[in-house]
């Protein structure tokens, strides 16, 4: 018996040496991970990017790849801006999330990539895996794989073809891939990818404000003061947090966020009409507006033309003043309107219209409720009000370069106050005010 096993050892043992380097290929985890293609026609493609990606990939759901050992993520997306059909392959760092390569092939009028793209899109995949996986590991990244065999890239191009002609639901050939690729470690994180275009993570603007002002009070008081507009600064930010969760829930989430914005008009003096002669003849003049909330917006459209609207909910305060009393051989004078500092609640809605990815036009209203007016209710002027107000903006927004945008917009802003001639006893009398600033941003 002991003779025996020596005989099977030896004759065993060579066999085992030379299965121990395949099995130790096989045991290896896969460093790229493949997501389902996305779009028209997009199994197609996916099929291609399969076959030439085996020996190294794994085709696995988008909500599995973390739990996976791979480095780099293969995706695919049908695309078609400004009503053009393009396929984009793109290669991701897991760790990251950071595209660190593309390819893209215009899609024909048929809406299927013809056989010499598929070909194309064959040759090019490994190169392209081969770079994303230098640049994510750097020296650790796996050996390149050479180009493949011409012969190789136009058998996969032509099944893709063939079957498409069929029944267009291309194979995705999970049967090529190794048992051993295909299983899955447990569920972790979902795969980090790059955000639409509809899921920003932040918008911003900064620019000029020109402002104006229109205050009648009934009935009228005698006018020492005159009007005028300023320029100044005009700030805009909104954040939103959750917009990496675009996936899910159809996008609802992606777009709840806060906002805030900011008004810095700089007045020229107000000068003191002819009327009151006992007034200097220049007063400093300042107004402030602030506001901020939150921001829930709900793309109701994701493709051209899209279709964005926005529940908004916030508070504020919007401040004008002019310096009112100047001294005199007679006392106290009067030398313009009281001052105002009207603090609110918001509510409102924004509407946008995405004609073009590059171009959009929106509208915002919103209510305002004011509790509390400002100097205007004190008792040496007006007395107490009851005060509401609107405001209405909207603009056009083109994109430049990237996510680089110019944009102009007109606002109007309407307080109405209504005085009560309650406690504390007013100084002055009147029944009501309208005040209305007005002006535009670029």
């Amino acid at each position: 018996m002991t003779a025996l096993r020596r005989l099977v050892a030896i004759a065993v043992l060579p066999i085992v040496c030379l299965l121990l380097p395949c099995a130790e290929a096989w045991a290896q985890p896969a460093p790229v991970a493949i997501i389902p293609f996305n779009g028209l026609h997009a199994d197609e493609p996916q099929s291609v990017v399969v076959r030439m990606l085996k020996k190294r990939a794994q085709l696995v759901p988008a909500a599995d790849v973390g739990g996976t050992a791979a480095q780099v993520v293969v995706t695919g997306t049908v695309e078609h801006p400004e009503g053009k059909l393009q396929l984009v392959v793109s290669a991701l760092s897991i760790k990251s999330g950071d595209v660190v390569g593309q390819l893209t092939f215009p899609i024909p009028k048929t809406r299927h990539l013809d056989r010499e793209q598929l070909k194309q899109l064959a040759m090019q995949v490994n190169e392209l895996v081969n770079q994303a996986l230098t640049k994510v590991a750097g020296e650790n990244a796996p050996a390149p794989e050479p180009p493949p065999a011409e012969e190789e890239a136009e058998a996969a191009a032509e099944a893709a073809v063939a079957q498409a002609n069929d029944t267009e639901n291309v194979p995705l050939d999970i049967t090529d891939l190794s048992q051993a690729q295909l299983r899955q470690r447990p569920r972790s994180a979902s795969p980090l990818g790059p955000r639409p275009r509809w899921a920003p993570l932040f918008d911003g603007a900064v620019g000029v404000v020109i402002s104006g002002r229109s205050l009648s009070i009934a009935p009228t008081p005698s006018q020492s003061y005159s009007p005028g507009s300023g320029g100044g600064i005009h700030l805009d930010a909104n954040l939103y947090p959750l917009s990496f969760f675009w996936k899910k829930w159809k996008g609802v989430l992606a777009g709840l966020g806060a906002g805030l914005t900011l008004d810095v008009p700089f007045w020229p003096n107000t000068q003191a009409q002819n009327d009151n002669p006992g007034a200097p003849g220049s007063y400093p003049t300042h107004e402030l507006r602030v506001e901020g909330g939150a921001r829930w917006k709900f793309t109701l459209h994701k493709s051209i033309p899209r279709f964005e609207l926005a529940l908004l909910l916030g508070a504020g305060k919007h401040n004008y003043s002019i310096q009112r009393l100047g001294t005199s051989s007679t006392g106290y004078v009067d030398v313009g309107p009281p001052n105002v500092g009207y603090v609110f609640g918001a509510f409102g809605l924004q509407a946008r219209l995405h004609v073009r990815e590059w171009a959009s036009a929106w509208v915002a209203f919103s209510y305002e409720y004011v509790p509390d007016a400002g100097h205007i209710e004190d008792a040496v002027e007006y007395g107490y009000a009851n005060t509401w107000g609107l405001h209405l903006r909207g603009g056009v927004d083109v994109y430049l370069w990237k996510g680089l945008k110019a944009g102009v917009s007109a606002y109007w802003e309407r307080f109405s106050m209504e005085f009560t001639h309650g406690q504390p006893t007013p100084y002055k009398e009147a029944s009501h005010a309208v005040d209305n600033f007005y002006g535009g941003s670029l």
